[in-house]
């Protein structure tokens, strides 16, 4: 009896120990899955602007599929601004007939866009000329809905999806 105690109690301390090496390992937060880079980056040329004053936002697509993406459809919307055209597009509609919304798509020739390569469209804008300055309005830009279609015809689409935004601000002019 006095030779099986001290293997008893060592048996003993190796199970808690392990309980305790378990519990720890297993109470620990699963490690941050890193979320997939996103689709749309977007960017505005000036921070604040005043009343009736230009400026760009610019929208780059990155493809993160497999295969080459075959078409790009993208709608943007910012009431507090209008657009004036795009660049980097094979089709843009914007103006009085869908005020505030600018919706453009990526066919041919700017089409197929390679797994992880990028396309890039410049949307000139400007704040509307009738606005308190003085309020400071923030125009946000993001993607408000896309679509594209990649590979044999697969197609994804997401409405109402901001992945990133750019914002600029109304301020008065300096005098």
């Amino acid at each position: 009896m006095w030779t099986s105690a001290p293997a008893a109690r060592r048996a003993g301390l190796t199970a808690v120990i392990a309980f305790l090496l378990c519990f720890v390992t297993l109470s620990r937060p699963a490690a941050a899955v890193e979320p997939p880079p996103p689709r749309f980056a977007v960017a505005v040329d000036d921070a604040t602007l005043t009343p009736g004053q230009a400026s760009t936002v610019s929208v780059t697509f990155t493809n993160r599929e497999a295969e080459p993406v075959q078409f790009v459809y993208v709608m943007l919307r910012e009431y507090k601004a209008d657009f004036l055209g795009c660049t980097g597009t094979s089709w843009c509609s914007y103006g009085k007939e869908n005020t505030g919304m600018l919706v453009f798509n990526l066919t041919a020739p700017l089409v197929p866009i390679a797994p992880g390569e990028s396309r890039t469209v410049r949307l000139p804008f400007r704040f509307r000329a009738d606005l308190d300055c003085a309020s400071q309005m923030t125009a946000s830009f993001s993607v408000l809905y896309f679509y594209y279609e990649y590979g044999q015809g697969q197609a994804t689409d997401s409405f109402d999806h901001p992945e990133s935004i750019a914002r600029s601000t109304l301020v008065c002019p300096t005098a």
